[in-house]
């Protein structure tokens, strides 16, 4: 099971148990009636403001909890990933977009997001129940201008809930009445009969069904302040009970615009023949990411990548590490930026931090300075990069922002506290197994050089090398070479045909610079360049 699975946020919705909606007042139950398909042209599409033309180029969306989402529900996953197909919708012209909805429900945000998505796409949006739109995906249902549903599905069971809790008195109010708002809102927008999504979310109301045809569906509440009330035929749902709706209760109901086994039947429902109909399902690239985009990935690639930039300051000059550095810190914010977490502000941030860090390393040495400063960036970034985009840290900061967007940055700083953990212990660890910090390591030799500018000095380096220098690397003090690699202080130099790692004694040494062996500390040369004459000699 996954974090988030976990730490799931206050608002998910879970599926209720679900309600048949048979009229309680005649005890009486029949099966379903057999459903042959839509007759042709039954759907009428300018009911539900839908213009189609006689051709039209169809997108098919699959809502799946098995192949559409990260954590096996409505996540922020699934709602970006149907963002993208209906902006490709749109960027395509696309006639008409049909969600396959087949699903137990979700986060109550993300269902929110796939709806403002649906509303603003300039392509007609159409909800097929192929099984089940309970909790978030009646939701999603009710948010599009049509339902279609096949003969065996269901839809409803919509109240929210936290699991594993038990909510007070006003936290479920707070609840009840987000869903309502949320209900109300959508059947204006479409046309669905309010009374029944509010039933579907609201375990608080009586769903009655009268013999006034213009208030077929009324709840208990408004029903009892009636002056004059028309008869009760059937009472759809009590209080203390959750509205789930067959496929024939919801075509009974006005929710449902008609039964179809596939979607051939709905396009003969509409009267259309499609010229094009794509299929838009998950891709392999969106697989490969999804299964990469787990934080615990994420924490490995910046650490490789930290690694490698470290393993690249021990043993400079071929340049892999920071080649290595630069792939899995881009791989890095590409699955932030695809999760919909990382985005300008941490990328010009570690931006920023990565070109002082190359200053410093390759330009204007600051004696460490800018390199505490750079990865300090870097190390900031990429733990605000967890944050998702669309939680504000200043509302959070106000004390405005929901209990969800805090569960989420709750997580958010979790994963982002063990990869900066995880990012110090590796460079404490790197350095102390030899790393070098360019800035820090002149500063320490300027200190050794102040120390040596008289010929007592020279005598007492030339001491030290001789203490030091044990076995062969001591016959290398005093030859002359020359520099393979810019040494920044550490790189490689050439003596007498082999090449040796070696440590400049102070300031660069370019590339192709003559240098001689002046010593020999803990097996590695101490090396100077020849222009640069011994004090004192």
């Amino acid at each position: 099971m996954s974090c988030r699975n976990v730490c799931a946020v206050l608002l998910l919705i879970a599926t209720a148990p679900a309600y048949s909606g048979q009229a309680e007042d005649d005890g009486t139950s029949s099966a379903p009636p057999a459903v042959t398909g839509i007759a042709r042209g039954s759907l009428n599409p300018a009911k539900h403001g839908l213009t189609l033309p006689n051709k039209p180029k169809v997108m098919l969306i699959p809502v799946s909890d098995e192949e559409t989402t990260y954590d096996g529900y409505i996540d922020p996953w699934q709602a970006h990933f149907i963002e993208r197909r209906l902006h490709r919708a749109e960027q395509e012209k696309y006639d008409l977009v049909i969600l396959q909805i087949h699903t137990n429900g979700g986060l109550v945000d993300s269902c929110e997001e796939i709806n403002n998505a649906i509303k603003n796409c300039k392509v007609p949006v159409v909800a097929f129940v192929q099984n089940k739109a309970l909790s978030g995906g009646a939701i999603i249902s009710l948010g599009c201008k049509a339902i279609v549903m096949t003969p065996t599905s269901r839809i409803g069971a919509a109240k929210a809930v936290i699991p594993g809790m038990d909510v007070g008195k006003d936290m479920r109010q707070k609840l009840d009445s987000n869903m309502r708002a949320l209900a109300i809102s959508y059947c204006e927008q479409n046309g669905y009969p309010c009374p029944i999504a509010i039933a579907m979310v609201d375990s608080e109301v009586k769903l009655l069904e009268t013999s006034d045809p213009k208030n077929r569906f009324m709840l208990g509440e408004s029903y009892d302040v009636m002056a004059v009330k028309p008869a009760v035929t059937k009472i759809w749902k009590d209080k203390d009970q959750i509205l789930t709706l067959t496929a024939t209760q919801a075509v009974d109901a006005g929710l449902a615009s008609g039964i179809a086994a596939d979607e051939s039947e709905i396009y003969s429902g509409l009267n259309i023949a499609p010229s094009l109909i794509e299929e838009a399902t998950i891709t392999p690239a969106e697989k490969a990411a999804r299964f990469l985009s787990h934080p615990l990935w994420r924490v490995a690639l910046a650490l490789i990548g930290v690694i490698a930039l470290l393993w690249e300051m021990k043993s400079p000059g071929h340049g892999v590490g920071y080649i290595t550095f630069a792939f899995c810190l881009g791989l890095f914010f590409w699955l932030q930026i695809f999760s919909a977490n990382a985005g300008l502000a941490e990328l010009v941030m570690f931006g920023v931090g990565a070109a002082i860090v190359a200053m410093e390393v390759f330009v204007l040495p600051t004696f460490g300075i800018g390199l505490i400063a750079g990865f300090g960036l870097i190390i900031v970034s990429i733990v605000l990069s967890f944050v998702p985009e669309r939680v504000s840290l200043w509302r959070a900061i106000q004390g405005g922002a929901s209990s969800g967007d805090l569960q989420l940055l709750k997580e958010a700083f979790m994963w982002g506290t063990i990869t900066m953990m995880t990012l110090v212990a590796a460079a404490i660890t790197g350095l102390l197994r030899g790393a070098k910090l360019p800035g820090l390591s002149r500063l320490a030799l300027q200190t050794e050089n102040r120390g040596t500018t008289t010929s007592e000095g020279v005598a007492a380096a030339l001491a030290d090398v001789a203490s030091s220098a044990t076995g062969s690397a001591s016959e290398l003090v005093g030859q002359r070479g020359q520099a393979e690699t810019v040494l920044r202080p550490a790189g490689k130099v050439r003596i007498d045909g082999s090449t040796y790692d070696a440590v400049s004694e102070g300031g660069f040494i370019d590339a192709g610079s003559e240098v001689v062996v002046l010593r020999i500390a803990a097996g590695t040369p101490v090396v100077r360049a020849v222009q640069q004459k011994v004090p004192g000699s």
